[in-house]
């Protein structure tokens, strides 16, 4: 609240106006002096609580906040949030319904969050990417990666009757394997069985030093 400091007199208050009013002569907690109108019986300032820098201040918090809640990685961390804790949410069953789950800091902060993925190189053109598919958002199980890679490091989808990564029925006796490369689809060849599919699918990751799981062949 500022303090008065003396009474000025009456005057009108702008060139519109029809009826003076009492003025007053104002320190702001800044320590800027101001004038304001005031009420006479208390030598209060009516309306204005500083000179104006406490509007300042709440206009560059709010334009920060916005700018923040704005930004695509504050979208990115909402979105993470949403999927792994919200069962409205449409990505709920592939996240928080299969019990991945967000690390308690980044859940109660976003100034932490954000730190951290700023520290191990994000920018706005690379994705967060988790590790190990079937672990949860936590500090040394995520990553910044390109789009490409983030599509490599997927499950293997329910209608995958295989069970391998690359490897689809193609009759009723054959499997087709394939390895997408760069978002271009590479063709390994057609198999008698799902495991020599997965095997052919592991042999090109190796050769040619892709950042795609290996599968895992069954006994």
């Amino acid at each position: 609240m500022p303090s008065f400091i003396k009474y000025i007199g009456k005057r009108f208050p702008n060139s519109n106006s029809k009826v003076k009013s009492h003025f007053g002569l104002f320190k702001c907690e800044c320590g800027v002096e101001f004038e304001t109108y005031i009420k006479i019986s208390s030598n209060t300032p009516i309306s204005a609580k500083s000179c104006g820098c406490l509007q300042i201040k709440q206009v560059s918090s709010l334009n920060r906040k916005h700018s923040e809640s704005r930004s695509k990685l504050y979208a990115r961390r909402n979105s993470m949030i949403q999927r792994c804790t919200n069962p409205n949410s449409k990505s709920y069953k592939d996240y928080g319904g299969r019990g991945i789950d967000v690390c308690k800091e980044w859940l109660e902060s976003y100034e932490s969050y954000r730190n951290f993925i700023l520290s191990i190189g994000y920018k706005e053109n690379l994705e967060i990417d988790r590790i190990d598919n079937n672990k949860g958002y936590f500090p040394d199980n995520v990553r910044i990666v390109g789009r490409s890679e983030q599509c490599q490091n997927t499950r293997i989808h329910k209608t995958n009757s295989s069970g391998y990564r690359g490897v689809r029925r193609s009759s009723k006796n054959r499997w087709r394997a394939s390895i997408y490369v760069n978002n271009k689809e590479i063709p390994l060849g057609y198999f008698n069985s799902s495991e020599d599919g997965a095997i052919a699918y592991n042999a090109y990751v190796v050769a040619n030093n892709t950042k795609h799981p290996l599968n895992i062949i069954k006994d």
